[in-house]
């Protein structure tokens, strides 16, 4: 079986008393630490089966609040699979702990009792729901741009999203390797975590909670 490594930067699932995103998404991050990466804007990945490995995986959210600044942080991936197949991902599942989704920006008691409250019942629930499954259906082409269907299950509820990405093969210690980029925003609303969301609550002024988070990632392939 080939291997990955997930960089994902699934930049997103925030859902902390803490941050706004804008409407814009962020350009995708396509630089990359790795040696002779290739300057094609994007490339199929080989016909294979793919193993998702938690070697210097790093997902990441981004969250704000309607007025203010916002919160980072990163979530672990626990396991995933998916196949590749005439050039086009599908049949894949990750699976996130939602028991270690953390804040990033923030240190000490601060950063404790925001984790905490990340996993309570006003958000993630973990002890309920201590994980999270993105099913990823497969990948389409439109205008030369590369989108993935997936779904998204968590907290108790799928919905389905379509994920702009970037391919990028290179070599690293002289092993062909690809790399894939892209991020999007998520509704925490339509998973059911409503908690400081001014969809739902009038008056929250400044505690007000942006319902959308930013999620990136790079994925990385041999």
């Amino acid at each position: 079986m080939k291997r990955f490594n997930l960089f994902i930067a699934l930049a997103a699932f925030a859902f902390a008393s803490c941050t706004s995103t804008d409407s814009k998404t962020e350009a995708v991050n396509t630089e990359s630490t790795t040696e002779e990466v290739a300057t094609a804007s994007s490339a199929l990945i080989p016909d294979g089966n793919y193993i998702v490995t938690n070697i210097a995986t790093v997902v990441t959210w981004v969250a704000k609040k309607a007025v203010g600044d916002g919160h980072t942080g990163i979530i672990p991936v626990s396991n995933g699979k998916f196949k590749v197949k005439n050039g086009q991902i599908s049949d894949g599942r990750i699976i996130f702990d939602m028991t270690g989704f953390t804040v990033t920006d923030l240190e000490g008691e601060s950063k404790a009792n925001f984790d905490e409250h990340l996993k309570s019942v006003d958000f993630l629930e973990t002890e309920k729901f201590p994980t999270a499954v993105l099913t990823l259906k497969n990948t389409i082409e439109d205008g030369g741009d590369l989108h993935v269907n997936a779904s998204l299950s968590m907290h108790g509820v799928s919905q389905p999203y379509n994920i702009p990405i970037v391919i990028k093969p290179f070599k690293k210690d002289g092993q062909d390797m690809f790399s894939v980029y892209g991020e999007i925003f998520i509704d925490r609303t339509k998973h059911k975590i409503v908690y400081g969301s001014g969809s739902f609550f009038d008056n929250l002024g400044d505690k007000a909670i942006n319902d959308d988070i930013l999620i990136k990632f790079e994925l990385t392939a041999l």
